[in-house]
């Protein structure tokens, strides 16, 4: 089977701003849902929920915290590099956590 997708589609956004066709341009790995009329990318881990608006698969416990300033401030001046990762074994045990703060050091 053959199904036409539109390169500038990405998350139900066309980026040269027309309209946004099928929700996402396919990719290996892509599903085609055919209910919906669009394609979806891979799963990223197993909790995680389709969000149709965005055409994206949301965490169950919605997006990561923000960086904390200080955070931010090593990250823009190289000297860390801070992050939120999901971790799905820690949301199996505790369904209200999953965002694990990571960082690590240049030197």
């Amino acid at each position: 089977m053959w199904i036409q997708t539109s390169y500038n589609t990405y998350g139900g956004i066309h980026r040269e701003s027309g309209t946004p066709f099928r929700g996402n341009y396919a990719g290996i790995g892509y599903t085609w849902d055919s209910t919906n009329n669009l394609f979806w990318p891979s799963k990223p881990h197993a909790s995680w929920l389709k969000h149709h608006a965005s055409v994206s698969w949301k965490s169950p416990i919605g997006d990561a915290p923000a960086l904390t300033d200080a955070q931010t401030a090593e990250n823009t001046a190289g000297t860390h590099v801070w992050s939120y990762c999901w971790d799905e074994n820690a949301y199996q045990s505790d369904n209200t956590s999953g965002w694990v703060l990571t960082e690590s050091s240049d030197s």
